[in-house]
């Protein structure tokens, strides 16, 4: 993609993030208009590449125009080798070209990409975010655990009723999970631990369901609970493309519909049935190949912070890092609309 190109991107440092789609001569002498911008934001995560469209008006309201995840697993050749592979680089490739024609067919005007654990920790990272740029034409930033957790608690208090006393909030990727503890004000107190459900996997994974639960649970014991050791808080927020699969098990016909809670009860009997069901059984009950064999890891983490936390039930609010971007573009756009229309980051 050129870089005159109408509809290119301005590259990394020229306006900050998000970062707007340049438009041509004639768009910028032409009179402008308050019409909702169309925003999107590109999630790079260790076990699948997500997409996220919406139209943002001026009061902040948002309706999602496109949706879309591309199962590229990252993580699989990072936490093994340290490296990308080059079959995964260039399917990365792909869904990111992909990811920007659905830009321009919608008319997104401006937007941001993130990538977090296994890039970052990738000793070729680099050379994706190049190709990022080159193939695709998208900027794309690493960023890493507290801005995670921000960008997940951001979209995480649009849908669950956080308020004044402390909640725990549990995101967990394919490479990290992050563990936050927050108000309706601020994170109180947050970490970054390298304890994914890929991640866990590749490690554990190579014996029977019961080797593997028993290695994952003696990892999340080990797991501090920041500020929150030994006490109780007001509720359990879990999130990532896994809370919401085992939500989807619970309540299929709710898929996608809002926030889920899940008792530890119901959980616990979840973990029962995946360990002693085959990946073929996950998949007919229908979960994803990429997301049948992570779920059981993930369910473990879940279950045995949330028993640390002594809570009873879990809040799933079907939202995380792309959702929290899309808002951090809603907040740059107010930026943009007090300071005359200047591009600020």
């Amino acid at each position: 993609m050129r870089n005159d190109d109408s509809r290119s991107i301005d590259p990394a440092g020229a306006a900050g993030h998000p970062y707007p789609i340049r438009r041509s001569h004639e768009q910028d002498a032409a009179p402008q208009r308050a019409e909702p911008l169309r925003a999107a934001a590109i999630d790079v995560g260790s076990n699948a590449i997500r997409f996220l469209a919406a139209e943002l008006d001026g009061s902040g309201g948002l309706a999602t125009l496109a949706y879309d995840r591309a199962a590229v697993r990252l993580g699989h050749d990072v936490f093994e080798t340290g490296r990308i592979g080059s079959e995964l680089l260039e399917a990365a490739v792909a869904a990111l070209v992909q990811f920007r024609e659905r830009m321009d067919a919608l008319g997104i005007t401006r937007y941001r990409a993130v990538a977090t654990s296994a890039v970052r920790e990738s000793a070729n990272g680099p050379e994706l975010i190049e190709r990022a740029r080159t193939a695709a034409g998208i900027v794309l930033e690493t960023i890493g655990g507290f801005e995670e957790a921000e960008l997940v608690l951001r979209a995480v208090r649009a849908h669950v009723p956080i308020a004044s006393a402390p909640w725990l909030l549990v995101d967990i990727g394919g490479g990290s999970v992050e563990i936050t503890l927050a108000d309706a004000e601020r994170i109180l107190d947050t970490a970054s631990h390298p304890a994914g459900a890929v991640r866990l996997l590749e490690q554990f994974g190579h014996g029977d369901a019961a080797d593997l639960r028993r290695a994952i649970e003696a990892r999340v014991a080990a797991l501090p609970l920041p500020g929150v050791a030994g006490q109780a808080v007001a509720g359990f927020v879990a999130t990532g493309g896994n809370s919401d699969a085992l939500a989807d098990l619970r309540e299929p016909q709710a898929a996608s519909r809002g926030v889920s809670r899940l008792s530890l009860g119901w959980l616990r009997e979840t973990i029962e049935r995946l360990a002693a069901a085959s990946l073929e059984e996950r998949m007919s009950w229908g979960l994803r190949a990429d997301r049948a064999d992570v779920i059981l890891p993930a369910a473990i983490i879940y279950e045995g912070l949330c028993t640390r936390a002594r809570c009873d039930e879990l809040w799933i609010p079907r939202v995380g890092v792309r959702e929290g971007v899309i808002l951090d573009v809603a907040k740059h756009r107010k930026v943009e609309g007090a300071s005359n229309g200047l591009n600020q980051g």
